[in-house]
């Protein structure tokens, strides 16, 4: 563990942990503060129209939560879980690459490349996740060519993954057409 921390840079591995820990201070906030609540949904009236609504919607669906302590340290379980499986899949590909990366890279890269991958800026984070994959593991002396290929062998894992959802999403019996999506 010791020289794995020792291979990444400090300042890449402050950015991943700063960056994780933002997150969670951030969502722990919007759950759990009135005060917070009042302040985004104040803010929210300044946004433009098309936005305002929706934005104001997602304050009220988290604090929704703030009374549901279950609920939510069954999705907070259920997210590490997701996350691990989701390091230990990028880990054994990058170990049928040939990829000489420390497990703790991994497991520090795949949780923030995974949020990377959420952004909608392209579709299936397509361009976005080569990026992310190429840079996080580049500082780890991760050739390009091979990141990239770890990133595109994710995606694919990914979508073979999805596949028996959207079949069963797609034959599901009991819809009408009207819900059906169009192909």
């Amino acid at each position: 563990l010791f020289t794995a921390v020792s291979v990444i840079p400090v300042a890449v591995l402050a950015v991943a942990v700063g960056a994780a820990a933002i997150a969670c201070i951030a969502a722990l906030a919007v759950v759990y503060s009135h005060g917070l609540e009042r302040v985004l949904q104040q803010a929210s009236t300044r946004l433009p129209a098309r936005l305002a609504t929706p934005a104001s919607r997602m304050v009220v669906a988290l604090r929704a939560y703030s009374r549901r302590h279950g609920a939510l340290l069954l999705v907070l379980l259920g997210s590490i879980v997701v996350n691990i499986v989701r390091v230990l899949q990028v880990y054994v590909l990058g170990v049928a690459l040939g990829i000489e990366a420390p497990f703790f890279a991994y497991a520090a890269f795949v949780p923030i490349i995974v949020l990377v991958m959420q952004l909608p800026i392209t579709i299936f984070g397509l361009g976005t996740t080569q990026l992310a994959f190429w840079w996080f593991f580049g500082q780890v002396g991760v050739a390009e060519a091979e990141a990239v290929a770890l990133s595109v062998l994710f995606l694919g894992l990914g979508l073979v993954g999805a596949l028996p959802g959207g079949i069963f999403y797609l034959i599901k019996p009991g819809r009408d057409s009207a819900s059906a999506p169009v192909l």
